[in-house]
């Protein structure tokens, strides 16, 4: 962020941490999800308490584990939602807070 914005550290904490609440306001407004609700995910790693180094150890370990093999039923269904997604995109709006850094709200009402 600090280097594509051409921004102070501070100023690119304040961008992402920004983006983060837009992205979880999105979340929240189309599909009734908090993302930064841990029940949602498989593995929520506190970065304040082990290094990266180990996080990623973590992370590699945990993905050789049966639970997270790929079998002929997953790979089905990312397929299929692979594809569903492509349609959407194609079909869809261009812009996404996912894929662009937040420059203004994007609920804000431009007419106002």
């Amino acid at each position: 962020m600090m280097q594509r914005e051409t921004v102070s550290k501070n100023k690119a904490e304040q961008m992402v941490k920004e983006v983060d609440e837009e992205r979880r306001k999105w979340s929240q407004k189309l599909y009734n999800l908090d993302t930064w609700d841990s029940r949602l995910y498989d593995l929520v790693i506190n970065i304040e308490k082990i290094s990266i180094d180990h996080a990623s150890d973590i992370i590699c370990n945990a993905a050789k584990l049966s639970p997270f093999q790929t079998t002929h039923e997953s790979q089905k269904l990312i397929e299929r939602l692979i594809q569903e997604a492509m349609e959407k995109l194609e079909k869809g709006p261009k812009g996404s807070p996912f894929f662009e850094p937040m420059r203004g709200n994007p609920w804000q009402n431009k007419n106002t």
